[in-house]
């Protein structure tokens, strides 16, 4: 196979077929599209992969020794099953109206909310537990650019021990949501073509995680999450008003987590593509609504004066 062969790869390539441990050292795959392309055990020693293309390639067991011009997603991606262990979970649809790209915003409504579905996989069947959580958002590398999501579940949930260290995890943080009805909107008397919606904000956190039982490092996690709700009380409870057995006790019967943060895609879905006569009459409607969710996405949804988030 000829060098400018690798460059003709397409979604039907199956590398793993291909004799590339004697014909391929020091493969020019540079700019080559791999999308789709199977390369479970393909021995591609020394190959240059700077831009290639490896959108959906599986490269489970793969040997890239040597191989130079890869990012560490990339990387990632050889060890893994071909998905990017950092994202394989956290693929979410965000039209570009509804995107929440301020970091700042973000990190608010991740405050309000407090928790979190942490979701692994075992096996083939997801696992989520709800989770409270605090995001460090100090940067600790180029794979975790947005930090650390830190938290604890029980020891007897058996999610951190079917979840393998470092395994590709998703967070899911719930904002405020409302449905929305069809007879709020100002085109229902003109046309008529309108139909129910549901608004809300979310966020998707994901990246590796890995869990941990070092009873320092789930003290700092405890301590931090109770600072972060017992700091406006006017007599706040702390960690240590508890007796240290008792605390110690505690602490054996969970287990801490730590997801570092390779990406953050942020959602508010608040009746931005309905016109301004539209979104003002969802607003009143769901001022008249009873639940605490529709009074909140009425007031995400009140047009903010210009720069302010």
């Amino acid at each position: 196979m000829n060098q400018g062969d690798y460059r003709r790869f397409s979604a039907i390539t199956v590398l793993s077929r291909l004799p590339l441990r004697d014909n391929a050292p020091r493969a020019d795959l540079r700019g080559a599209n791999l999308t789709g392309a199977l390369l479970g055990g393909a021995v591609l020693p020394g190959a240059a992969l700077g831009s290639t293309t490896l959108t959906r390639a599986r490269l489970g067991g793969a040997d890239l020794t040597g191989a130079h011009g890869l990012t560490q997603e990339q990387v990632n991606v050889a060890r893994g099953d071909g998905r990017d262990p950092a994202r394989s979970l956290g693929s979410v649809y965000v039209p570009r109206a509804f995107a929440l790209t301020d970091l700042d915003q973000v990190a608010g409504c991740v405050a309000a909310a407090g928790a979190a579905d942490l979701v692994t996989v075992s096996g083939t069947q997801p696992v989520a537990t709800l989770v409270p959580i605090i995001w460090d958002r100090t940067p600790i590398g180029p794979d975790a650019p947005h930090g650390r999501l830190l938290g604890h579940l029980a020891h007897a949930n058996p999610q951190w021990r079917t979840a393998s260290p470092g395994c590709a995890a998703l967070a899911i943080v719930h904002g405020p949501q409302a449905y929305i009805s069809p007879s709020w909107y100002a085109t229902k008397t003109e046309h008529g073509r309108v139909v129910p919606t549901w608004n809300y904000t979310a966020i998707h956190f994901s990246g590796p995680v890995t869990f941990h039982h070092d009873p320092e490092q789930l003290r700092g996690i405890v301590t931090r999450l109770t600072d972060r709700h017992e700091q406006h009380r006017e007599q706040p409870w702390a960690v240590d008003d508890a007796p240290p057995d008792f605390v110690a006790g505690l602490l054996r019967a969970i287990v801490g987590f730590e997801l570092a943060v390779a990406s953050v895609t942020a959602k508010e879905k608040l009746s931005q593509n309905r016109s301004p006569a539209d979104r003002a009459g969802a607003i009143a409607g769901l001022r008249g609504e009873p639940d605490a969710g529709s009074a909140a996405i009425a007031d995400l949804m009140q047009p903010r004066p210009p720069g302010q988030t």
